[in-house]
């Protein structure tokens, strides 16, 4: 259902692996006990993880499909269109004052309006 994502655990052992014949390698005892309990603690490790993961993609879902979820994102649309709706009246204002004082001096829209103000006083 889900595709992989890059932060997703490789599989333990990946099928085109080369298992290195540990058994075969002339190793001191001590050495190959470091060995075999690392094997045992990399297996263990990544099972877990494997498990958290899960737990956490379930988790996430639930979170997904909550009421304050829905309600988050139905607010967020209202937002990002009142967003729309402000910046677009904006700069039909400032065009329509930018018109309107186009005879006044002043190089920006603020300025414009100063030496308006100022002239009327």
């Amino acid at each position: 259902m889900d595709r992989p994502r890059k932060k997703e655990l490789e599989p333990i052992m990946p099928e085109n692996a080369l298992e290195l014949p540990v058994d075969k390698i002339a190793l001191a005892p001590a050495q190959a006990e470091t060995l075999r309990r690392s094997e045992e603690r990399i297996a263990a490790a990544a099972a877990m993880l494997q498990r958290i993961e899960r737990e956490i993609r379930a988790m996430k879902m639930k979170v997904n499909e909550s009421k304050e979820a829905r309600e988050l994102k139905k607010l967020k649309a209202k937002r990002k269109m009142l967003l729309s709706i402000h910046q677009e009246a904006t700069s039909t204002y400032n065009g329509a004052l930018e018109m309107a004082l186009a005879e006044v001096p002043g190089e920006t829209l603020y300025e414009k309006i100063r030496n308006y103000l100022d002239e009327k006083k």
